[in-house]
């Protein structure tokens, strides 16, 4: 017969009261974080997530390759999505065939339940205050934008951020708070950004461009080959740091690069060997680089935003222009320069430059003279008639890439749908509508991949 033990039934009861406390405990840490849901619509979505993704569209109109005005905002980038509410955004630039650009909206501060964003490659310009509210985010990358000046420390603030990658942009400084929040920082990527100084508990701070301006003229008689003569700085130091293709020029550049990484840059003494063999071109930009340097309006300095030469984007409004000959009109980004000294060229719906020249160079054995014809445009075909882009029986929405002619005017310029061929303009829509009975017809996938290349 089995007897009880005393001893035992008191161990017993308060297992049992440590198991009335534990399984409470163990339900709320087990069971996932009950998510509040406003979905006026009934589409199973957040109304608040889904207006940052709208925002992030928004912000990104009147931009070469930006996100169509009306794509769905749950097909931005991957997306992960729990009870209705965003948890995850990640968006590499070109992904999905745009990019996005301008400011990261002050409404993610309605994304509150993301925990990661991703947002790599793009064009962005401008971290909202409002982040500093996202507790719940544990990892940030916004590596590869054109963020400048401060890091903010909103990216960190408030919350227990695990990772943050801000490497790649053209921040210059940080706040007095980043030395405290590293202690829970398990990964932290601020290589190639503009920082000079740095606090104590950064040891390592990598490849830096803060100085890259001073090497922008580099004159022949100051490279020594001579592995004899003492080095302070070789060649190839500066152009792994710097990429400062769009001050040397293509041509001098690759000169620099081939020189390889015997050449002497900054030494003292005598060199009995100077690179006599090679010829510099002078076709370099002689950027000013003192504390007083201003744009093309002669307003903002420049300064912060020297990565912005010629990286795709025409910079002639906001924050920094470079839209004048001193930049040789932001490296063609906002045209090329006419003898009147402004800077020119035929603009598409997205605000894109089309070169006329392009268009009949790589056209004309498909019948085209030019991208638009704006009353100069030359018979490259030699059969008496001039043809462009324009009513030319395919739809140029940028779906197949390139241009982009769905709208009634740009830049002064009228397109009117592409000539027709996108549908009829509709002032109340403010876009083009495509009749009922029409069917569009698109581009071949060559003139695609042309566009693409050029």
């Amino acid at each position: 017969m089995y007897k009880s033990n005393p001893t035992l039934k008191i161990v017993f009861m308060v297992f049992a009261l440590n198991l009335i406390f534990l399984f409470p405990a163990c339900d709320q840490i087990l069971q996932p974080e009950s998510a509040e849901l406003i979905d006026t619509d009934n589409d199973g979505y957040d109304d608040r997530d889904i207006l940052f993704l709208q925002k992030l569209i928004d912000n990104s109109q009147g931009y070469g390759n930006s996100p169509d005005s009306n794509m769905d905002p749950t097909s931005i980038g991957d997306q992960i999505w729990v009870d209705g509410r965003l948890r995850s955004i990640i968006h590499s630039g070109g992904s999905g065939g745009f990019w996005l650009y301008n400011d990261i909206p002050s409404e993610i501060e309605g994304a509150e339940y993301l925990n990661k964003i991703k947002l790599t490659e793009n064009y962005l310009t401008h971290i909202p205050e409002e982040i500093k509210n996202m507790f719940r985010l544990t990892e940030i990358n916004l590596e590869k934008n054109r963020f400048v000046g401060a890091v903010p420390e909103e990216l960190w603030k408030n919350k227990n951020l695990t990772s943050l990658a801000i490497n790649n942009n053209s921040f210059s400084s940080f706040p007095g708070s980043l030395c405290e929040a590293l202690e829970n920082i398990n990964y932290f990527l601020f290589t190639y950004n503009n920082f000079c100084d740095f606090p104590d508990c950064i040891t390592d701070p990598g490849v830096q461009s803060c100085n890259c301006f001073d090497y922008q003229n580099i004159p022949q008689e100051s490279i020594c080959l001579d592995p004899s003569i003492t080095c302070n700085k070789f060649l190839d130091e500066i152009i792994f740091s710097c990429d400062l293709r769009q001050i040397w020029g293509d041509e001098n550049f690759n000169i620099l690069t081939s020189l390889g990484s015997d050449a002497c840059l900054e030494w003292s003494g005598n060199c009995s060997e100077f690179v006599s063999d090679t010829t510099f071109v002078d076709n370099q930009l002689y950027i000013d680089v003192s504390g007083t340097s201003l744009d093309c309006s002669d307003e903002n300095s420049y300064l912060e935003y020297l990565d912005w030469l010629g990286d795709g984007t025409c910079d002639e409004e906001g924050i920094v222009n470079f839209s004048c000959g001193q930049f040789n009109c932001d490296m063609g980004d906002c045209g090329l320069l006419s003898l009147n000294g402004n800077c020119y060229c035929l603009r598409d719906c997205s605000g894109n430059c089309k070169f006329n020249e392009i268009c009949g160079l790589y056209y004309s054995q498909y019948g085209y003279d030019c991208c638009i014809d704006d009353g100069n445009c030359v018979d490259m075909t030699g059969d008496g008639m001039i043809q462009d882009a324009i009513g030319d029986g395919y739809c140029d929405d940028g779906s197949r890439g390139g241009f982009i002619f769905n709208c009634q005017e740009s830049d002064g310029f009228e397109f009117n749908c592409d000539g027709g061929d996108c549908g009829v303009w509709d002032e109340e829509l403010g876009e083009c509508v495509v009749p009922e009975g029409m069917t569009l017809k698109r581009r071949p996938e060559f003139y695609s991949e042309i566009n693409n290349e050029n």
